[in-house]
């Protein structure tokens, strides 16, 4: 089937290109995204964790920024778009002296259950602004956010998460 169409405003049907069982949560009569891809579920919360294992393999740990000896001090790190949680639990656990702060549109992180004391998540869309004060945090982490969010929703994505970083720190 060609997934072309002359129409510029034609919207196709998600389910044509979904597996049996799936389908996509967006509002489609806004470019802003409300609600998560795929269905919240363990096997895609098992996904998840696969992409992160995978990752974490790939670039050699959880991040690339300059900011390990910040985080043995002891900093303020926003995980924007956390998933399962997966990042920012093994984060709070590698540097206990720091706080970490997981937000995302689905609530697909633990809830309850052996939670290390620096942690906690939200469930927050960052396309509505975040309920934090400016500059709240000192590191501002995000890397798969890049699959749902449409060139406009990065304006507002970006903006937001400029605003919460502290002048002068990091974001990656």
């Amino acid at each position: 089937m060609d997934r072309q169409h002359k129409d510029p405003n034609f919207v196709l049907p998600p389910s044509e290109y979904l597996p049996e069982g799936f389908k996509l949560h967006i509002d489609h009569k806004t470019t802003s995204k409300k609600s998560y891809l795929l269905p919240p579920s363990d096997a895609e919360i098992d996904r998840l964790h696969i992409q992160h294992y995978s990752t974490r393999q790939i670039v050699h740990g959880n991040f690339n920024a300059p900011v390990e000896e910040d985080l043995e001090t002891g900093i303020k790190v926003l995980d924007a778009g956390c998933g399962s949680g997966i990042w920012t639990i093994e984060m709070a656990e590698d540097y206990p002296n720091s706080t970490f702060v997981g937000i995302d549109i689905a609530d697909m992180y633990p809830k309850t259950g052996d939670l290390p004391p620096n942690v906690r998540f939200l469930k927050a869309n960052i396309l509505e602004g975040l309920p934090f004060e400016d500059g709240k945090f000192d590191y501002v982490f995000q890397r798969f956010l890049i699959f749902d969010l449409s060139p406009g929703d990065w304006k507002v994505a970006i903006k937001e998460l400029a605003r919460l970083v502290k002048p002068g720190y990091v974001g990656s």
